[in-house]
């Protein structure tokens, strides 16, 4: 069973990034968005352990903007609940789009080193 991918973000952070890894690879299928802009930290946390029960048999990943800020937080209550979700702060373009190209093929810990290290490798410094 291929892994889910929750993104949990500030404004609309989460849907654009989501839409801007459409443009590369499928992502919609069984990738979820929640924004704190709209909806209360309470709300989302329950949608996500919702989804979560629904997705007993695949692994959850959810990838959040801030470690530490109010998504990361709602990302770790649900993780209170369900020990084997992956949580991932600090996403960017390259961990989705690896993450969608990789989630069918690859399992549990596999899968997220292959993400962390497709993300960390996207980020470079030009002196």
């Amino acid at each position: 069973m291929a892994a889910i991918g929750i993104v949990i973000t500030h404004g609309n952070l989460a849907r654009e990034m989501i839409e801007t890894t459409q443009k590369f690879v499928d992502a919609k299928k069984d990738m979820y968005v929640f924004s704190n802009q709209k909806e209360a930290l309470a709300t989302i946390t329950h949608e996500v352990v919702c989804l979560c029960e629904e997705h007993r048999k695949s692994t959850v990943f959810i990838f959040t903007d801030l470690v530490g800020g109010s998504c990361w937080q709602a990302a770790f209550r649900v993780k209170k609940e369900h020990h084997d979700v992956k949580i991932l702060g600090g996403v960017n373009l390259p961990m989705l789009i690896s993450f969608a190209m990789n989630r069918e093929r690859l399992k549990g810990d596999e899968l997220l080193h292959k993400v962390l290290e497709d993300g960390q490798k996207a980020i470079r410094v030009i002196e």
